[in-house]
């Protein structure tokens, strides 16, 4: 939003007929200190700017939500009141307090443009004063971290329908996501999310069943390639953007986010049944089963171990030595059948099972192949 969306005459009209004293009933806080020019009050919407903001109207226009009828002058402490209780403060009352305190308030004195400058100052820094501070941007710094990491292990897979139920509901009552228009939509049936970012820009759809997970990913009404690295660090950065634009509060994307990409290739279907002589179903590991691990970035990556998975219980791991693999380059692991056949058995996995294969980076990164149904 410019400085020009309200403009100096609108401002210089409600200044002076609030009598530079707060609005609030019986509140008697300057608004500007007259000595030295000290903004101390605020400029405060009646029906809410943004979305997500109190008594918020869809129906007005950006002309209509900064026009004169629509504001109000008012001490910070009374500000956050009435915002922090709508139901109490409702349009009608609000506009019944503008109407009282202007009628009893008014001033002919014009405020010079020195007052002028530093209401409007204030009034587009008021948002960086009131969420900048370091305790409350930690605490939203926090929230994004759970956000981007949520989304970014969405993508690599390797989630359960309940762990992703879990993280949604958790998500959903934290107050913080409002500070970034996220909205969540959960149902018990087939665990189905909808999550909503940056008040519908990007829309995500999460279908969990007991044959595994799925999930879209729009914005606007484009797909978006979850493949793409670069898409969905896009996601992330407009995320940051719009706490820096409407808060003024520079977040970091956290460093669990990998800097790099990797490519997980199979060839062959790794398991299958034959029947032994008895009849019973004895389970068969292929001979021929190629893990391939391709680095499609810029930078080097080197490869600490690879792991494979059934649900949630690890298989087998295997330590690579540090492999390290330029631009291009990829690494061909062949996996022991006899170790895959022994830790199934081991650990009495029950049939059928999803397997999956992960390869490791030394930055703790891990990237996940697509889903191998052993039934």
């Amino acid at each position: 939003m410019s400085p020009k969306s309200i403009s100096q005459k609108t401002i210089k009209k409600i200044f002076a007929l609030s009598g530079n004293k707060c609005y609030f009933p019986r509140c008697n806080n300057q608004i500007v200190d007259i000595g030295n020019g000290s903004v101390v009050g605020e400029i405060c919407h009646i029906k809410a700017k943004k979305k997500r903001g109190s008594r918020y109207d869809e129906d007005l226009t950006d002309e209509e939500i900064n026009a004169f009828e629509n504001l109000i002058l008012m001490c910070r402490l009374h500000h956050k009141i009435i915002d922090d209780d709508p139901v109490s403060y409702t349009v009608q009352r609000l506009l019944e307090i503008k109407s009282q305190h202007e009628s009893q308030n008014y001033s002919d004195e014009e405020p010079d443009d020195f007052i002028i400058k530093n209401i409007i100052v204030n009034y587009y820094h008021s948002s960086v004063e009131n969420f900048g501070n370091q305790s409350q941007q930690s605490e939203i710094q926090l929230f994004f971290n759970k956000v981007v990491n949520f989304l970014n292990r969405l993508v690599k897979g390797g989630l359960t329908a309940s762990f992703i139920k879990q993280i949604a509901g958790e998500l959903n009552r934290n107050h913080k996501k409002e500070f970034f228009g996220i909205n969540i939509i959960q149902t018990n049936k087939g665990f189905y999310n909808k999550i909503e970012l940056l008040d519908g820009l990007y829309k995500l759809n999460i279908e969990s069943h007991m044959e595994g997970t799925y999930f879209t990913l729009w914005k606007n009404y484009n797909k978006i390639d979850l493949r793409d690295f670069n898409e969905i660090i896009n996601v992330f950065r407009d995320l940051k953007d719009s706490i820096m634009d409407h808060y003024g509060i520079n977040l970091k994307i956290p460093n669990s986010i990998p800097i790099c990409r990797v490519n997980l290739e199979l060839k062959d279907k790794p398991f299958s049944f034959i029947l032994d002589n008895t009849g019973e179903k004895v389970l068969e590991f292929s001979k021929n089963i190629n893990y391939k691990i391709e680095n499609i970035g810029e930078k080097l990556l080197t490869i600490r171990k690879v792991k494979a998975y059934a649900n949630s219980a690890i298989l087998f791991e295997k330590n690579m030595n540090e492999i390290r693999l330029k631009a291009s380059e990829y690494h061909v692991v062949k996996f022991d059948e006899n170790e895959v056949l022994n830790s199934i058995q081991k650990k009495k996995i029950d049939l059928p099972t999803n397997i999956k294969l992960c390869a490791v980076l030394d930055t703790k990164e891990c990237f996940f192949s697509e889903i191998l149904l052993l039934s």
